[in-house]
């Protein structure tokens, strides 16, 4: 798996083992805010993978552009594109045929 852009950081078995042995040696403060309360809010962090970046890609031509079946809308008066209100689908021998079906972009 590639990995484009690291963020997180290696983890040092002598480090966490360093980290833990302070922390435990810190006074315990009943008042003080707990991690669970102060960084709820805010998201870790994570490496950007090459699965990551795929999904980001098919999704924003997913939200370009679509692929609609002949007659679904239509030009109204105004020059404004719409749902057609006669569209009641296709008939099922046209369902399958790619000729009956259009590539539609938001204008």
């Amino acid at each position: 798996m590639f990995i484009h852009k690291s963020v997180e950081i290696p983890v040092d078995p002598v480090e966490v083992e360093r980290l833990a042995n302070i922390k435990a040696n810190q006074e315990f403060d009943p008042l003080a805010s707990t991690e669970e309360e102060a960084g709820s809010n805010v998201p870790k962090p994570v490496n950007l993978k090459e699965i990551d970046r795929l999904h980001y890609h098919v999704r924003t031509i997913e939200n370009d552009c679509h692929i609609i079946p002949m007659g679904a809308v239509r030009l109204n008066d105004k020059h404004e594109v719409q749902r057609s209100e006669n569209f009641l689908g296709l008939p099922l021998n046209e369902v399958f045929d790619l000729k009956c079906y259009s590539h539609f972009r938001n204008v």
